[in-house]
């Protein structure tokens, strides 16, 4: 984004914690280890940073469904007693 002041930082930092909160959310993830969950992370917040956020999921939509795959762990079903 290429700013090189500090005065936006206050609202770079909520679309930074927006924008993780909503990746984690859409790829299904706790966690920001991987390098592709970062890349998002950045990606969304530069489509919110410049008011474009109605174009990522769509620019980006085989990215998080395939992370989203990637990272699947089915829940293990208590109740089966098999």
């Amino acid at each position: 984004m290429r700013i090189f002041h500090d005065s936006e930082d206050e609202n770079l930092v909520f679309i930074l914690e927006g924008s993780q909160a909503t990746i984690k959310r859409l790829v299904g993830s706790r966690s920001t280890a991987y390098p592709e969950i970062k890349k998002l992370i950045l990606e969304n917040a530069r489509y919110m940073y410049n008011d474009q956020a109605e174009f990522f999921y769509d620019n980006y939509q085989k990215d998080i469904q395939g992370l989203a795959l990637e990272l699947y762990e089915p829940e293990e079903d208590e109740d089966d007693d098999s």
